[in-house]
C-alpha cells in the first residue's frame, strides 16, 4: 500500500470518529465521555485529533 493511499485511510478514519463527537459536545456531553463514545481511548487523543481535523481544541466548539 502507497504513502498516499495509507494517509487517505488515517484522514477517513479521523473524519468518522470526529464527526459525531460534534453534535455531543454541543448537547452538553463531558469531553471525556465524548472521546470514549466515539471510539479514543483517553480524552487526550481525542482532543489532538479533533483539533488536527478542526483547527480548534474541542473546547472551542463547546462555545
Amino acid at each position: 500500500m502507497s504513502k498516499c493511499a495509507r494517509l487517505k485511510i488515517w484522514a477517513a478514519r479521523r473524519s468518522i470518529r470526529t464527526r459525531p463527537a460534534d453534535g455531543r459536545l454541543l448537547k452538553g456531553r463531558a469531553l471525556r465521555l465524548v472521546a470514549i463514545e466515539v471510539g479514543y481511548s483517553d480524552q487526550a487523543h481525542f482532543s489532538r485529533e479533533f483539533r488536527r481535523f478542526y483547527g480548534v481544541p474541542p473546547s472551542a466548539a463547546i462555545r
